[in-house]
């Protein structure tokens, strides 16, 4: 080594290898505290899995309710969809506002259904009975939007005002109801947004708004 001549990382490398353990971390908890539970999970079977010291786990990210919180953030990450909002606000097809409603309820269950069960049973958590709580208001918001837009359109059915449209669109498009078609029933998830779409038609449009697309 020549004089002078430091052989420490430099602050880009040490950020990317920052990163790098963070998310090894966070996707050893994720996958042991859906395999086995939040509260049967210690933090030192989070390291061993992520192939750091415990030391490590507790600097990079904090404490496990900490861990908690951040994969509670990765939903949003993952699960994103502005771009079908958006669309489903102004558009004038039925049938599309729907799909795009089913395509954003698949977006959440398919990437994320996991960290979502994973905060329902640790419900015993604070914290992870309130960012459960902020998801699922979220996804009853997305779905009041798509029954009154749907509502605008004239759509749906007379018997089912934009608020009983609501409810049923949350109904149908619950976690629960994607893990009994996609696990119990062992259908694909395209088969199940297929499923899912088709039934919300025939339930809540006008049968000329089927046709109308």
């Amino acid at each position: 080594m020549l004089p002078g001549v430091s052989t420490a990382p430099k602050p880009q490398r040490r950020e990317q290898q920052a990163a790098e353990t963070r998310r090894l971390i966070l996707e050893a908890a994720r996958l042991l505290f859906v395999r086995q539970g939040f509260a049967a999970t210690s933090m030192a079977q989070v390291a061993a899995e992520a192939g750091v010291a415990v030391p490590t786990v507790y600097a990079s990210v904090g404490t496990k309710p900490r861990l908690l919180d951040l994969l509670a953030e990765r939903i949003d990450e993952e699960s994103t969809g502005s771009d079908l909002l958006e669309r489903l606000l102004v558009s004038r097809k039925p049938r599309e506002v729907l799909r795009m409603q089913c395509e954003l309820s698949r977006r959440l269950n398919e990437r994320a259904g996991d960290v979502l069960g994973l905060l329902r049973s640790a419900a015993t958590s604070e914290r992870a009975t309130s960012a459960h709580t902020a998801v699922t208001e979220r996804h009853r918001d997305t779905v009041r939007s798509t029954a009154r837009r749907l509502g605008r359109l004239g759509a749906l059915r007379a018997e089912i005002p934009p608020d009983r449209a609501a409810a049923l669109l949350d109904l149908h498009l619950a976690p629960d109801a994607w893990t009994t078609l996609t696990r119990s029933h062992g259908l694909t998830w395209d088969e199940a947004a297929a499923l899912m779409l088709a039934s919300l038609e025939r339930l809540l449009l006008r049968p000329k708004s089927i046709r109308k697309g």
